[in-house]
């Protein structure tokens, strides 16, 4: 770095601070006609000292010069992404998991940072949050474990420090959520053979209409005909 003419140590250093530059300076160069420097010459370095731009200031391009130099001054991140669209298929069921990849790379001149996410119930980001230095790549987990049948749609949200992009969202692909199969209630195998079957039958039906609590199914004091259809629901099922 060149201070040409009449530049002082403090004027140095409070550049360096806003800029970052860490290059060395030399003070009053333009009196040695240092590398025939003239006071007229401009160059614009970025931080690490690579020259990025000169022009003369009586013919050069203003407009460019501080384009340059605010681009050096005001860095900023830029994500991109390996999904336009969730796709975690068409159908899935009630306790079933499915997973799927999200690729981010940062492109730009500054650290991104992911710092969380809102989804529809059900659809978690593993991790939450994610720090990208300058062409860094990370991979984070999409996964989907619906607890309730029904139908799933909307956007994955994240959270991010990009400026140039604000609210990003990634429309995930409508998938329909069905019952599945309801695992065995274990409290229905009732002579513990591993199997509901008719044995279990026979001593349901002995202690119909009494209060016996292990086969007074749904808490209500009473072996009755709700107990029955939970015991149906189960019958012919192996405990798991």
């Amino acid at each position: 770095m060149l201070d040409l003419d009449n530049g002082t140590r403090s004027q140095a250093e409070s550049f360096r601070q806003i800029s970052g530059v860490t290059a060395p300076m030399l003070m009053q160069a333009g009196r040695g006609s240092y590398a025939g420097a003239r006071l007229e010459d401009i160059i614009v370095v970025d931080q690490n000292g690579t020259l990025r731009y000169t022009t003369n200031w009586v013919e050069g391009d203003h407009q460019k010069i501080l384009q340059a130099v605010d681009a050096l001054l005001n860095k900023h991140p830029i994500i991109t992404m390996s999904l336009r669209q969730l796709y975690l298929g068409l159908t899935i069921e009630v306790g079933q998991s499915r997973s799927t990849t999200l690729t981010i790379r940062n492109v730009g001149e500054a650290s991104l940072e992911i710092t969380g996410y809102t989804a529809p119930e059900g659809i978690t980001m593993e991790p939450t949050a994610v720090s990208l230095a300058t062409n860094d790549t990370r991979s984070v987990e999409i996964t989907i474990t619906p607890t309730q049948p029904g139908f799933i749609s909307g956007s994955l949200i994240l959270n991010h420090n990009d400026e140039n992009v604000g609210i990003l969202q990634i429309p995930i692909q409508d998938l329909t959520v069905e019952p599945g199969q309801l695992p065995t209630d274990p409290r229905t195998d009732f002579d513990r053979s591993g199997t509901v079957d008719f044995s279990d039958f026979l001593a349901f039906v002995q202690l119909f209409g009494s209060a016996n609590a292990a086969y007074d199914l749904d808490g209500s004091n009473q072996v009755d005909f709700a107990d029955f259809l939970i015991f149906v629901q189960n019958f012919g099922k192996e405990i798991n």
